[in-house]
């Protein structure tokens, strides 16, 4: 259930709420009230933040590499780090919730080096994976990630993936 609030004219759904503290303002990743019977979710717990995805494994040696960023079905945030993927603490789903609830769009800087992920507003009940890939070569290159509701199309999350990967001789 989305938290909804007056804006004076019509109910519109909040994207974002902060709560202090006790030292500064924060974003709230979920938020729940008591019905009389049971604690109810009205507010999404997704979080992503701006990470980098970097593989430098073929630098001075040529070659083919590339880094990844992963929003897996489980609900797991990942990126590339060295030769593999690892974990991001704390981030995509970070609460309970179902994955299939949001969709995310993946959207790339210009630059060089070879992309791969899906285009456009794809749900997130399937593992979706963002990649650059070089060959004797270095590239820096961004990926905005944008996750939303999929029932109202509410974008409730972004942030940007820096990848950079270096296969130069």
């Amino acid at each position: 259930m989305p938290l909804k609030v007056w804006n004076g004219s019509s109910w519109t759904e909040v994207g974002y709420i902060k709560v202090w503290d006790g030292a500064s303002w924060v974003g709230a990743t979920n938020a729940y009230a008591w019905d009389g019977s049971a604690w109810k979710k009205y507010f999404p717990s997704v979080k992503v933040t701006d990470v980098s995805c970097i593989n430098l494994t073929k630098a001075g040696v040529g070659g083919t590499a590339s880094a990844t960023y992963r929003l897996a079905s489980s609900g797991q945030a990942s990126r590339q780090q060295g030769a593999g993927l690892v974990s991001i603490s704390g981030q995509w789903l970070v609460g309970s919730g179902t994955t299939s609830d949001y969709e995310v769009q993946g959207t790339w800087a210009a630059g060089g080096g070879s992309i791969s992920g899906p285009t456009g507003w794809v749900n997130l009940g399937t593992t979706r994976d963002w990649s650059l890939t070089v060959t004797n070569n270095f590239q820096v290159r961004d990926l905005s990630i944008e996750i939303r509701i999929a029932a109202t199309s509410l974008v409730i999350a972004t942030a940007t993936i820096e990848f950079e990967v270096d296969s130069a001789p």
